[in-house]
């Protein structure tokens, strides 16, 4: 009866343990990097409903050459990072494709930083934690 005791409350450690880290993914993650040769700077808002939206910039020559919005769902169960994208630029999009599925190794720097492993493209993307309001800065290497 005492190892049932303890194992049910380990369990509910654990069960807490992924909540508060779901928690503490909610609001607005702000990363910036390269794959496939572009240059990406993307601010994500995850909300507590588990949903999401993602203002996307494509950088070309230090400039904000093509900006998009993209919406879905996001979960997280303590390792890995999903988002399911449902749609771009406000037209519905093929949940079940490959491109719009995305899962990620999760890793917490601290309370303001997290990193995003993607499989896919072998590529680590560091994310801080920014305010609702902020805006993107310059690319990397631009000036204003």
């Amino acid at each position: 009866m005492r190892s049932a005791f303890i194992v049910l409350f380990l369990m509910a450690g654990v069960q807490n343990a992924a909540t508060a880290s779901s928690e503490a993914l909610i609001g607005d993650w702000y990363t910036e990097g390269v794959e496939h040769g572009i240059h990406f700077q993307s601010i994500i808002h995850n909300l507590g409903d588990g949903t999401f939206t993602k203002d996307l910039h494509i950088v070309t020559a230090c400039d904000a050459a093509n900006n998009s919005v993209e919406t879905g769902s996001w979960s997280f169960d303590g390792k890995t990072y999903a988002e399911i994208t449902k749609s771009v630029d406000g037209m519905a999009q093929d949940s079940n494709a490959p491109d719009m599925n995305d899962t990620f190794d999760y890793a917490n720097i601290d309370n303001e930083h997290i990193t995003l492993h993607d499989p896919k493209t072998n590529i680590t993307w560091m994310f801080t934690r920014v305010s609702p309001d902020y805006h993107m800065p310059p690319a990397s290497g631009c000036t204003v």
